[in-house]
C-alpha cells in the first residue's frame, strides 16, 4: 500500500514555463506541497487545466478553475483524472486529497470504487482555515 497526496493548484502562478511542483506560488501551495512531500510515497497536483500533474512535469501558466464550471464539465475533469492516476496507483493505496470540494467530489466515488481508501481532511475548513490547518500539520510532524 502506497501513501498518495493529491494537491490542488492555486490561482496565483508563475509567469514563465516551470515545473508544476513549482509553477503555483501562494503560501498555502508551498505548505500543501510541504506535507505532501513529508508524507507521501508519491504526489501529485490536480490542476484544473492539465488534470493530474507529476511535480517534475513542465507547464505552461494558465487561467482556468474547477470552481467556475458546470457539474457536467468536472465530472469530465474527475474521468480523465482519474484515467491519468489508474497509470501511476494501485487499488490497496491510500489517497489523501487536499483540495476544495469541486476537486473531490466526482473524484473520489471513482477512486473508492477502483478499490482506494481516500481521505479529503481538509472537507469543512474554509479556504481561509487552510493556512491555520497546515500549520498545524507541518508542526506535528
Amino acid at each position: 500500500m502506497a501513501e498518495i497526496y493529491l494537491i490542488t493548484c492555486v490561482k496565483r502562478k508563475r509567469k514563465e514555463s516551470s515545473p508544476a511542483s513549482e509553477m503555483y506560488i501562494s503560501s498555502n501551495f508551498r505548505k500543501l506541497r510541504a506535507l505532501a512531500e513529508k508524507r507521501a510515497d508519491r504526489w501529485y497536483i490536480l490542476s484544473a487545466k492539465y488534470g493530474l500533474l507529476k511535480p517534475e512535469q513542465v507547464i505552461d501558466p494558465y487561467e482556468l478553475t474547477l470552481n467556475d464550471m458546470p457539474r457536467s464539465a468536472r465530472r469530465e475533469w474527475a474521468k480523465r483524472v482519474f484515467r491519468q492516476l489508474a497509470e501511476e496507483i494501485e487499488p490497496t493505496d491510500r489517497i489523501t486529497i487536499l483540495a476544495g470540494k469541486k476537486y473531490w467530489d466526482e473524484l473520489k466515488p471513482l477512486l473508492e470504487d477502483y478499490g482506494c481508501e481516500v481521505l479529503t481532511p481538509l472537507e469543512g475548513i474554509s479556504l481561509f482555515g487552510w493556512g491555520r490547518w497546515l500549520n498545524k500539520k507541518l508542526a506535528d510532524d
